[in-house]
This record gives structure tokens, C-alpha cells and sequence, in this order.
């Protein structure tokens, strides 16, 4: 979205950046012989808030985060089940550093 990009280079309306990045499927080795029975990761959805602050002689400075996938279930909203809702859970699963390259 381009009023995330544009707020570190104004004066940031938000103190944080949000990422989204998309994998794909990852297959992993498999023993020789047992290639049908090989291991994936399956596509993900990771998400990283990346906070950022503006200093007088450098400019925006961003900051690394914690990078989180979201665990979905689908929940019956009403007891007749004729309405679901779904709720998420973010999980940590590691971090993201940025530094500057000048």
C-alpha cells in the first residue's frame, strides 16, 4: 500500500511499517528411494512489523521485528451453525534485522 512506503519518507503518520511476505512449497530431501514420501513445508503467509524512526542526520531509521504466521480456525458463531467466524492466533517464529547499507 502506498501510504505505508510514503510515511517513511514524510513524516510518519504510523511508527510502524507492516510486511507481508508469500512462500512457497518447500520440499525437503528425502532419503534415496523414498522420493514420494518426501517431507514439505507448506506455502505461508509471514507477517513482520517493522518499526521506524526519524532522526535529524540520518532520516528514517527502520528497526527489525519479530517475524509471525497466522494459525486460522474456523469457529460456529451461533448455536445452530448456520454462522462462523474465523479466529487467529499469531505464533513467533523468528526474527527479521534490517540495517542500512550506505
Amino acid at each position: 500500500d502506498g501510504l505505508w512506503v510514503w510515511g517513511l519518507f514524510a513524516e510518519p503518520l504510523y511508527p510502524f511499517m507492516l510486511l507481508q511476505l508469500e512462500t512457497d512449497k518447500i520440499v525437503l530431501p528425502a532419503e534415496e528411494g523414498n522420493e514420494d514420501d518426501a517431507d514439505a513445508i507448506n506455502p505461508l503467509k509471514l507477517f513482520v512489523q517493522l518499526n521506524h524512526q526519524r532522526e535529524k542526520e540520518v532520516g528514517v531509521i527502520l528497526q527489525g521485528g519479530e517475524v509471525k504466521v497466522r494459525e486460522m480456525e474456523t469457529m460456529k458463531a451461533d448455536p445452530f451453525g448456520a454462522a462462523t467466524v474465523e479466529i487467529y492466533d499469531e505464533v513467533a517464529i523468528g526474527k527479521l534485522n534490517v540495517e542500512a547499507i550506505v
